[in-house]
C-alpha cells in the first residue's frame, strides 16, 4: 500500500516503482479489506459507500456480493450502525468492508483475512466473489486453508517467521511436503 517505504529490492506497479507514486494516486488503484473494520456512526447505505455517489446498480452489485442483502432487507439501506459499527456483528462489519471493496471497482484489491469473522458458508461465498473479479490483482492474506478455494490461487506465497518459506500452487505445495504441507495436514 506504500506506507512503509524503506524496504529493499523493488515493488513495481504498471512498469513504476512503488516508491516513486503519489500515495494518493495509489491508493485510487487499491481496494482493501481489513481485519479491523471500522463503521461510522451513519447508514448501512453511508458505511458501505463512504459517503461517495455511486449508481445504483453498483450499490446492488456490491451488496449481494458481499452478503448483505439479507441484512439489508430485514433491516433497511438506512439502518444505523453505531458509532465503530456497534449496531452490527462482527460478520456484518467485515461484510461493510467487503462491500467497500466491490463497490469500488479497484484494480488491484489486498485482502487481509476478509472471512475472518464470517461462518464457513458466507466466507466460502465472499471468497468465491473475490477470485472471480477477473479484472482485478488479488492478494489474500488467510489462515483458512481450504483445499478448494485453495487451488483457485494462481501462487500461494507461506510465510514463517516474516519470510517466504515456499511458494507455488497449492498442488506443488502438497507435493514438496514441506512447511505448507504440514500447516494443511494439520488443519485438517
Amino acid at each position: 500500500m506504500g506506507f512503509l517505504p524503506g524496504y529493499s529490492g523493488q515493488v513495481l506497479y504498471d512498469g513504476a516503482e512503488l516508491r516513486s507514486l503519489d500515495l494518493d494516486q495509489l491508493t485510487e488503484h487499491l481496494s482493501v479489506i481489513q481485519q479491523e473494520v471500522f463503521c461510522f456512526n451513519s447508514t448501512l447505505e453511508n458505511n458501505i459507500t463512504l459517503f461517495r455517489p455511486f449508481p445504483p446498480a453498483e450499490l446492488e452489485r456490491a451488496i449481494r456480493q458481499a452478503g448483505l442483502a439479507g441484512l439489508c432487507q430485514a433491516k433497511g439501506r438506512d439502518f444505523l450502525c453505531g458509532e465503530g459499527g456497534c449496531n452490527l456483528s462482527g460478520g456484518e462489519r467485515q461484510r461493510v468492508s467487503i462491500a467497500r471493496c466491490l463497490i469500488r471497482n479497484a484494480p488491484i484489491i489486498l485482502a487481509d483475512e476478509a472471512e475472518a469473522a464470517l461462518d464457513n458458508k458466507t466466507a466460502a461465498a465472499v471468497l468465491q466473489t473475490i477470485l472471480g473479479l477477473d479484472s482485478a490483482l488479488r492478494i489474500l492474506v488467510t489462515h483458512r486453508l481450504d483445499a478448494a478455494i485453495l487451488r483457485q490461487y494462481d501462487e500461494i506465497l507461506v510465510l514463517h517467521h516474516g519470510a517466504i518459506e515456499e511458494s507455488g500452487t497449492f498442488e506443488q505445495l502438497l507435493e514438496k511436503k514441506g512447511y505448507f504441507y504440514s500447516l494443511y495436514q494439520v488443519s485438517q
